[in-house]
């Protein structure tokens, strides 16, 4: 093919709220990747504009410069921008799905190529190549447990909400979950490796340890098993068995979790053991609260009702009230946000209550409707009539009225 050109222009953008509105020096260090993953020499780039380059360092002076490279490949090199955190700016290049695909596979900067597969779980994309990529991937010996959990761990529902124009959670979690079940599948017999090399051969004879080797493989091994068994390819009563025989909490909550989302009755019989053994431990109490609360069924509104009747619920102590309502309003995001607005409707009565006593505590719950305007009509409607409900009471806390008058715009 006959040797081509690729120009990559950058551009700074200063805060309105700079005290400067001078262009600041910015050092970027890049690389350019062909389309088959080989590193482009970029030693003899040529640079346009107030700029330098520095063996991998592109050093920014100005407003705007340019770095232009050879490719010997007749399609556009791919970028690898920001390597190692080498400036704290907000970056914008629009990626196609083919060059997060070529990062995905082939670049060197291990947070770049973590970026491009939470680029493409975000867009949910699902194709044979991208499939291949995360398999690779993660049978890949050079990465470490930690790394191939961080490249697996999806984009929250939360994170994935911030994302979109108009907000519909029940779709974030269904596109979520699709996404989740194509991948789990793909990597099924990796999945299975993990789970029985990192797991069940090893737990047995290894003591709990919070080292940086240990802990990655407890991250890698747990989301393997949670994958696992939303696939059905560990049973609710092995699930059960290994949750009886955790000998740490990070091990136990992650099963306890695996078996909540199955929803199976064997996830009934871990919370009443787990509380049976932690009803005196408060820390280990709060968490027993929040994976209910956080389940993905359609009965958390229920449980949560239910828990907050519960003898171990006091709404007197800050921390049980953030493990079970602040949970919920925060992190279960189609849970409290149904589409019948009942979730809001103990949003504005539990405000109410809670400011009575602890105003500070209530206002934190308050925010969870600050962003009501960014969903969808029907929730959008329900939201502003909770919050409505709750400006109107006569003795609110300056606190609690700051924060509903403020999301309302009055």
């Amino acid at each position: 093919e006959a040797e081509q050109t690729f120009c990559l222009t950058f551009e700074q953008r200063i805060s309105a709220s700079s005290p400067s509105q001078k262009p600041l020096l910015v050092p970027i260090a890049l690389g350019f990747l062909e389309a088959d993953g080989q590193a482009i020499d970029i030693s003899n780039a040529s640079i346009t504009g107030d700029a330098e380059l520095r063996g991998p360092l592109f050093i920014l002076k100005d407003a705007s410069a340019s770095i232009t490279v050879k490719t010997q490949q007749g399609k556009p090199p791919v970028p690898s921008l920001l390597r190692d955190f080498s400036a704290p700016v907000a970056l914008e290049y629009n990626f196609t799905d083919e060059s997060l695909l070529t990062l995905l596979r082939h670049d060197t900067d291990a947070f770049n190529r973590w970026e491009a597969g939470q680029r493409l779980m975000l867009a949910g994309k699902t194709s044979p190549e991208v499939l291949q990529a995360f398999q690779k991937l993660i049978a890949d010996p050079n990465f470490d447990n930690a790394y191939k959990a961080a490249i697996l761990t999806m984009p929250s529902e939360l994170y994935v909400a911030e994302q979109v124009e108009e907000v519909d959670p029940q779709a974030i979690r269904d596109a979520r979950n699709h996404l989740r079940q194509m991948l789990a599948t793909a990597l099924k017999d990796e999945l299975h490796r993990i789970d029985q090399t990192l797991r069940t051969s090893v737990q047995a004879n290894q003591a709990y340890s919070p080292d940086p080797l240990s802990t990655g493989r407890r991250s890698l091994a747990n989301l393997a098993q949670h994958w696992l068994a939303v696939l059905g390819e560990i049973q609710p009563k092995e699930l059960l068995q290994r949750f009886t025989t955790a000998n740490n909490m990070t091990d136990r909550i992650a099963t306890l979790q695996a078996l909540v989302e199955t929803n199976q009755p064997e996830a009934d019989e871990a919370l009443a053991l787990y509380l049976s053994q932690f009803s005196d431990h408060a820390l280990a109490l709060d968490k027993w609260f929040t994976v209910q609360v956080t389940m993905t069924c359609d009965t958390a509104l229920e449980r949560v009702k239910l828990l907050l009747d519960h003898p171990k619920f006091e709404a007197s102590n800050p921390n049980r009230v953030r493990s079970v309502l602040g949970a919920f309003f925060h992190q279960n995001l189609p849970g409290f946000h149904r589409a019948d607005g009942l979730g809001y409707e103990l949003w504005a009565e539990q405000v109410v209550l809670i400011d009575r006593k602890n105003s500070q505590l209530a206002s934190r719950m308050a925010r969870a409707l600050d962003r009501w305007a960014r969903f969808e009509p029907r929730r959008k409607a329900a939201m502003k009539r909770a919050l409505e409900r709750v400006a109107a009471e006569s003795q609110l806390s300056p606190d609690v009225r700051e924060v509903v008058s403020k999301a309302l715009g009055v």
